[in-house]
């Protein structure tokens, strides 16, 4: 084993150094010098110099061989201005400005004998087609260059650019630009690349990200044979394309440390799979970008031996002066307004000590420029109009959006008052029902669009409501992807399905959970599914499908991620490219499927462009409950983040309600306008009541929509039949819910509550009744007739056609199981899914199954358990086995059958069987041992979308009236894995809590079904005992 030291005596410096410039006829006197640099600058590395990051940064040898190799090269005139060039290049970039001026002044002394005359020589041209940036020179590439002229050169962004260039004109080494978000470092790549005509190609790291992506992997052609195809990174490098590694260090170590190759000076790259070894293209170039780890969330450090083989730049926020200049020239903003909006985001700035963590940066910054450049042209020109105000509204609208308190609101219209001396009236932004005259101009249209739209008139237009949809439109217009973030049931989902109908385009929804991968949202390698007539694809197995995204982008039409903060992070950074105002996506999992070998095409092929009209959407819930949590701020900050108010004020609700009960026909037809407004103030009393009562009380406007639905739908009771049934169904059976309360407590609750709403219905409604009224009405008998089944006042009207008899050894009649059953029957008169939640044993799962016997309806049990994953409820692509033993029976050419060995098949899982079947019910038990993921899946079934996206069949299958689903779980504190499921979920459930059997229905049980057997029993004692009768003092043992 040996140890190699480093060269630290200066003979061997001195060796090393004249060697390498041996033909450059340097003399001994500075190859001294150069020696007493390396180490004076090896000295202050340990001891006071700081990298951008603040840590110390690494100078090793093959920093110092670097230089000198680039020095050899005799790039830029005479001897000095070589070694001052290659050393600053290798020895300054990553320095922090204090160091770097130390460095700097070093450098200078040591190599320069006078500095302004060396450094005022132009360095000479190298060719013919070189471009001038910043003083150095470019190699043109093969496509033309492009003018980019709304990208602004600033003072910082120039000496970042001269930095950049010096690397790419003089040393081609691989490069690695470090800073905060929103610093301008890929777009600086980009601007280089475009006026200097190169190809430049992007890959998005992620925390999976495949060593497959970049170099290649096997894959089946059209004929099903396998051929490698190679990936992005070697095609770049065989034809010398520019290549952005994005997010490098989210990528994992082992993935990155088989690029070191790549990255060493002999740049070439060996490729296992085909034993081949790439050599790098001379035009080839390597960038990596990345955050800073540690305040952005799930980027790693990098490891010194890697870091070094880059040259690293930092870059670091832009100044406030040049903020001014680039709003100035970029959205063409008068200079003294330009002033003005970066003085008030300075003052948000300062004001983030007290507020939350919601950074005002950048994007915001000319989200808000890009408002004011491309509105309404007729309004600026219009003298009398007030642009300042026009300014301070959509100011508004751009900044509030994402907060969360009210006090960060004041904030915000306190800061724009103070520099702009303009107040904000929200009506005047906000409300759907004033008249035109008094709207803003900023949100007119679009609130007048809104009241056009007519389709949805089960929808009420609150303030908040109002607001959320008039800050997504808004955002749309200008093409921004939007992030609604808010509590459940506040009407995310609504807002985004109405906004595409009103914009007359489809929206492609997608449900994420933990599991979704890339594939999901951008499709992947799919199993054929339709056999073509053709011949030659009959023998394909697997072809390329698009997913819901891409077909989005194609068509230009809305996509939708409905909770996405559920997904992983890294699988969202895959999004990135999308989510920039550039709007295009790098699909490199595609890995050759296309067929030409033309560079250009490849690109083609690769990269896809939105069309006009595509919009990104996304939902969330905030933080908090269980398995919820928030976007990395990286990823936070590409979205317009919208918060959204629910409307919870009593005018909001007692507004929805009573439109609720508008719209049920059978409820406006024989009840006046009054007298439901009367029953709304009503329910919403009652359910604020409940909040100040019981302390963990949580209700969304869901549960209220709810109870309104339940007395529009249950109209043939007596008021006081709807009422009462529909409080204890909603809210009062959920109650024993409730972890820790016992039964005697949660018993007086009841009783109060119930008493509470018979007093204010006598106050309100001049409706009088009494508790006991309400026990008469309750059926005692269990009606099973041919055509229903039930207990009055509710009844199921059965299914006459079906053959299923009624299982006879359950038993309906046990006075708790009637009470259970009547729970149920109540609970099926609305249209939700059911949860039973009860101790084990007491026939969950029984009754349901019993019902559905008895009306006639097949039942399908789905057992959930902590490995359950999605492919198991609605199915998956499976080997298809049967279809090689037919190929012998059945005569005819092969090629007629998509069945050939190795053939794949889509195989329904049990829940999308059950979804497409008539007459069917479908049961989830141990519903709170899923994962999860799992659960948040099913969300669009159990809401009012009722439907469900497949993303590897790219269709959508929606609930059949008849089907009902019901799931069963024990409680919580039964421990066994069990979770807690997040508010949002169970909010789409109507709760029923089975209560435990007691001694009395445990002998109505047993006398029930073995009466006869007992009655036998005696019978065959008293006969056994009669014969034989025994002399003297017997005992029964005798």
């Amino acid at each position: 084993e040996f140890f190699v030291d480093e060269l630290t005596t200066d003979v061997d410096l001195t060796l090393l150094i004249s060697d390498y410039l041996k033909t450059t006829g340097i003399q001994r006197k500075s190859v001294a010098s150069l020696v007493q640099l390396y180490k004076k600058l090896k000295l202050l590395s340990k001891l006071e110099l700081n990298d951008g990051l603040g840590n110390r940064p690494v100078f090793s040898l093959r920093t110092l061989c670097r230089s000198l190799r680039i020095c050899a090269k005799n790039l830029c005139g005479s001897v000095e201005r070589n070694l001052y060039e290659s050393f600053c290049m290798s020895f300054l970039t990553q320095l922090d400005p204090v160091s770097h001026n130390v460095v700097l002044h070093l450098i200078q002394q040591a190599l320069l004998s006078n500095v302004k005359a060396v450094l005022n020589q132009s360095i000479p041209k190298p060719g013919e087609n070189y471009l001038n940036f910043e003083g150095y020179w470019i190699q043109q590439g093969p496509k033309e260059p492009e003018e980019y002229n709304s990208y602004i050169l600033t003072k910082s962004v120039k000496e970042n650019l001269r930095d950049l260039a010096r690397i790419i004109s003089i040393g081609k080494l691989p490069v690695l630009l470090q800073g905060p978000t929103s610093a301008g470092k890929t777009s600086l790549i980009d601007y280089v690349a475009r006026r200097s005509g190169n190809h430049c190609l992007r890959i998005n790291n992620h925390e999976h990200t495949d060593l497959q992506e970049y170099i290649g992997t096997y894959v089946a052609d059209a004929t099903g044979k396998l051929s490698f195809k190679e990936g992005v990174l070697v095609q770049a490098m065989r034809n010398g394309y520019w290549i952005i590694l994005d997010e490098l260090n989210l990528a994992s170590t082992d993935i990155l440390e088989a690029l070191n190759r790549v990255l060493d000076d002999n740049r070439e790259l060996f490729i296992p799979e085909t034993q081949t070894l790439v050599k790098a293209h001379p035009n080839f170039m390597l960038f990596a970008t990345q955050n800073p780890p540690g305040l952005y969330g799930g980027r790693k450090t990098l490891s010194r031996a890697f870091k070094n083989r880059f040259i690293e730049l930092h870059f670091s926020d832009i100044p406030r002066e040049e903020l001014e200049i680039i709003l100035e020239k970029r959205c063409l903003i008068p200079p003294s307004y330009a002033k003005k909006m970066v003085m008030c985001m300075s003052d948000l700035q300062k004001n983030r000590k007290t507020t939350t963590k919601n950074v005002f940066t950048l994007r915001d910054l000319f989200r808000w420029g890009n408002r004011y450049t491309f509105a309404d042209k007729q309004l600026l020109q219009d003298t009398h109009y007030d642009s300042n105000q026009h300014l301070v509204e959509e100011g508004y609208l751009v900044l509030s959006a994402k907060v969360r308190t009210d006090i960060e609101i004041e904030i915000i219209e306190e800061t724009l008052y103070k520099n702009f001396r303009k107040r904000v009236d929200l009506s005047r932004l906000f409300d759907a029902q004033s008249s035109a005259e008094t709207c803003s101009a900023v949100t007119r249209n679009i609130i007048d669009s809104i009241r056009a739209y007519k389709l949805r008139a089960d929808i009420v237009w609150t303030r908040n409501m109002t607001r959320m949809a008039v800050l997504t439109a808004k955002a749309l217009q200008f093409n921004e992807p939007v992030l609604l973030v808010g509590p459940t049931g506040c009407g995310k989902t609504t807002v985004c399905q109405l906004l595409a109908s009103i914009c007359g385009v489809q929206l492609r929804i997608l449900n994420c959970h933990m599991h979704t991968e890339g594939a999901d949202f951008l499709g992947g390698l799919r199993p054929c599914r339709e056999s073509n007539d053709d011949s030659n694809t009959a023998k394909k197995l697997f072809e390329w499908a698009d997913g819901p995204l891409i077909l989005s982008m194609q068509e230009g039409s809305y996509f939708m991620a409905d909770e996405i903060s559920l997904a992983e992070d890294s699988v969202l950074e895959r999004l990135n490219c999308i989510l920039e105002p550039e709007r295009t996506v790098l699909l490199a999992e595609k890995g050759g499927v296309g067929e030409s070998d033309n560079p250009a095409e490849i690109v083609k092929d690769f990269v896809v462009q939105a069309k006009a009209g595509f919009q990104f959407l996304a939902t969330m819930n905030p933080g908090g409950d269980f398995g919820k949590k928030e976007l990395s701020p990286a990823l936070r900050n590409r979205f317009t983040e919208i918060w959204c108010l629910p409307s919870d004020t009593k005018e909001d609700l007692i507004q929805i309600a009573s439109n609720c009960m508008l719209e049920s026909a059978q409820m406006a037809s024989n009840t006046s306008k009054e007298e439901i407004t009367k029953i709304a103030s009503y329910l919403v009393e009652v359910v604020l009541y409940m909040r100040d009562v019981i302390e963990k009380f949580r209700y969304s406007i869901r549960d209220i929509l709810a109870w309104a639905n339940y007395i529009a739908s249950n109209a043939h009771l007596t008021f006081a039949e709807k009422a009462i049934f529909g409080l204890e169904t909603i809210f009062l059976d959920a109650l024993e819910l409730l972890p820790h309360e016992s039964l005697a407590k949660v018993e007086l609750l009841r009783r109060q509550i119930v008493e509470f709403a018979i007093k204010e219905a006598a106050l309100i409604l001049n409706e009088r009744f009494t508790f006991d009224d309400l026990t008469e009405k309750r059926g005692t008998e269990v009606v099973h007739s041919f055509e229903k089944f039930g207990i009055k006042p509710f009844f199921i009207s059965t299914n006459s056609d079906s053959n299923i008899g009624a299982s006879k050894n359950f038993l309906f009649e046990a006075p708790t199981t009637k009470q259970n059953l009547f729970r149920l029957l109540s609970a099926l008169s609305l249209r939700k899914p059911i949860l039973l939640e009860g101790p084990p044993g007491v026939g969950k799962t029984s009754t349901v199954e019993s019902i559905a016997a008895a009306i006639g309806y097949r039942i399908v049990r789905i057992n959930l358990c902590e490995h359950t994953d999605l492919a198991d409820l609605f199915g998956t692509d499976l080997p298809a086995e049967d279809n090689i033993l037919d190929a012998a029976v059945i005569e005819g050419s092969a090629e007629d059958k998509a069945g050939f060995a190795g053939a794949f098949v889509w195989r329904d899982g049990p829940l999308l069987a059950a979804l497409k079947a008539d007459n069917t019910w479908i049961l989830l038990d141990e519903l709170n041992l899923a994962p999860q993921s799992v659960l948040e899946g099913l969300n669009a079934i159990l809401d009012h979308r009722g439907e469900v996206y497949i993303p590897e069949l790219n269709k959508t299958f929606t609930l059949n009236k008849q089907t009902r689903v019901f799931a069963c779980q024990n409680p919580l504190k039964q421990g066994g894995g069990r979770k807690g499921l997040p508010q949002s979920f169970l909010n789409r459930f109507n709760k029923v809590y089975l209560r435990k059997l007691t001694t009395q229905d445990l002998l109505f049980v047993v006398n029930g079904k073995y009466e006869a057997y007992f009655e036998k029993l005696r019978a065959r004692f008293v006969k056994l005992l009669t014969n034989c009768y025994v002399d003297g003092e017997a005992n029964l043992f005798d």
